[in-house]
């Protein structure tokens, strides 16, 4: 969940901020003192003592001294252990995708320290976490303050659930600190909470948490809104039916738009809305905020893709959300089945940049499909991204969110014309000069060979995909290939 606080964080000197703090980095073992909202602490407290147990690259894990205490020897060393494992995916996947994404977080912030504070505190039984953006402030115009760029997150869930819960969790906050730095500070806007946590939910599917269905947050939420549907996601209460139906709302728009239509919502200076009008039109779609709602209540009601694809969940587990009745949107079915599919009128976030290595004989594409199109054979489930002659095999669906694709943007083709096109499996990253070979255990190679060495080997220079950073990192790093 996240918690929001208006801000007073400005202290002007001749107009220039000025930090009141005189900072050096935290030290394991070390005690310090943080404020609490009584409103979600265990028994109401309104401060706990907490102890630094471990520093990852990126984060301090501070743990509740009398939570600590209670624990056996084993139990500590059990805790110690997932922290340590939380701590590995903050730094190596919650952290760099989000922020490759959303935009950095206040970095290194207010308390002029590039670590953000985890501090595992008991809190209410029905708070598995929450983020205050009240801690933003100096002490000296908020003396209630912690001064640092926290995250509180309750101990109980690694007892109750898998650590996946936790990661989910953390992802989930985390971006509400983004959404800080970006939307308040950088753009000085007051977001609305819904698109926010709008947003927090997304975090959650592009980090892949919701795979496997069973068990995730995905599947919480459906089975929470099936029990009490509700299709009002503007008016927030910061109840479980707020996050329940804001999360179904952000799967259903990611199977059907790119994902960018939720994530550029931080990118724009307006909020709520009026975000997502401004976020659909710099993608190129001429779709509204209300269209995109009008669609989803469709789906939602009768879930049904024979009809229109737009009125449906593609996710095979949604298959059997149906929820009121579908006289209620009789009038949406016959509105939406009178307009136009709409798509984008610029072509999909994918780069076609030349690469310096070109073949001596190039080759015209074989037929009229364009490049940077996703395409599948027809009975087959693979996709394939299409550059000139060669196809690249999409080899997991959690690709599709870094790029902000969308299943419902596949073309189904004929198997011969998808055998026109030569299979590759070479990529480079955007941010690098390397090449890669993928094998089929997904890890990638370095092709650690020069360029009369590449060519010697029969390799084809322009099969080179470029991939952005967040896919390449997707690979596990195998042995390099000299040959």
């Amino acid at each position: 969940m996240g918690k929001f606080v208006k801000f007073i964080f400005l202290i002007i000197f001749f107009g220039v901020l000025v930090p009141f703090i005189s900072v050096t980095a935290d030290t394991l073992d070390q005690n310090q003192h943080f404020f609490v909202d009584q409103k979600y602490a265990l028994n109401g407290v309104t401060g706990v003592d907490a102890t630094l147990k471990h520093i990852s690259d990126k984060a301090y894990f501070y743990i509740e001294n009398g939570y600590w205490n209670s624990l056996s020897l084993a139990d500590q060393t059990d805790l110690i252990s997932k922290i340590v494992q939380i701590g590995a995916e903050f730094d190596n996947r919650i952290h760099p995708l989000e922020t490759a994404v959303f935009g950095s977080e206040p970095n290194p912030g207010v308390d002029d320290d590039p670590h953000i504070t985890i501090l595992l505190t008991p809190l209410a039984s029905s708070i598995g976490g929450f983020f205050d953006s009240s801690n933003e402030n100096i002490k000296t115009a908020l003396t209630s303050s912690n001064a640092r760029e926290m995250i509180y997150v309750n101990p109980a869930l690694q007892n109750q659930r898998e650590i996946r819960d936790i990661y989910t969790l953390i992802a989930h906050e985390f971006q509400h600190l983004i959404s800080v730095n970006q939307k308040n500070f950088l753009q000085h806007v007051e977001d609305e909470v819904w698109t926010n946590e709008l947003r927090s939910e997304y975090a959650v599917m592009l980090l892949g948490y919701n795979e496997p269905y069973e068990g995730s947050n995905l599947q919480r939420r459906t089975i929470n809104f099936l029990r009490n549907p509700s299709f009002d996601l503007v008016s927030w209460n910061n109840a479980e039916i707020d996050y329940d139906e804001i999360n179904l709302f952000a799967e259903y728009v990611t199977e059907h738009w790119p994902a960018k239509i939720i994530t550029d919502t931080i990118k724009v200076s307006v909020g709520g809305k009026t975000s997502i009008d401004a976020s659909l039109a710099r993608n190129g779609y001429l779709d509204s905020y209300d269209d995109l709602y009008r669609y989803w209540k469709i789906a939602t009601t009768i879930n049904d893709c024979p009809t229109n694809p737009r009125f449906c969940y593609t996710k095979p587990e949604l298959a059997n959300i149906r929820v009121g009745n579908p006289a209620t949107v009789a009038d949406l079915i016959v509105w939406a089945n009178g307009r136009p599919q709409t798509t984008p009128t610029v072509l999909p976030p994918y780069s076609t940049t030349p690469l310096p290595i070109v073949s001596s004989n190039p080759v015209s594409s074989p037929t009229a499909v364009l490049n940077g199109s996703l395409v599948r054979a027809v009975g087959d489930t693979k996709v394939y991204l299409i550059q000139d002659q060669y196809r690249r095999h999409i080899i997991n669906a959690k690709i599709f969110p870094i790029y902000g694709w969308s299943f419902a943007n596949v073309k189904e083709i004929s198997i011969a014309e998808l055998t026109n096109y030569k299979n590759s499996i070479l990529i480079r990253s955007t941010a690098t000069d390397r090449v890669y070979e993928i094998d089929s255990q997904v890890r990638r190679h370095w092709l650690h060979m020069t360029e009369p060495q590449f060519r010697a080997s029969t390799r084809a220079g322009d099969s080179i995909f470029n991939v952005n950073p967040l896919e390449l990192n997707f690979y596990k790093l195998g042995a390099e290939i000299i040959r």
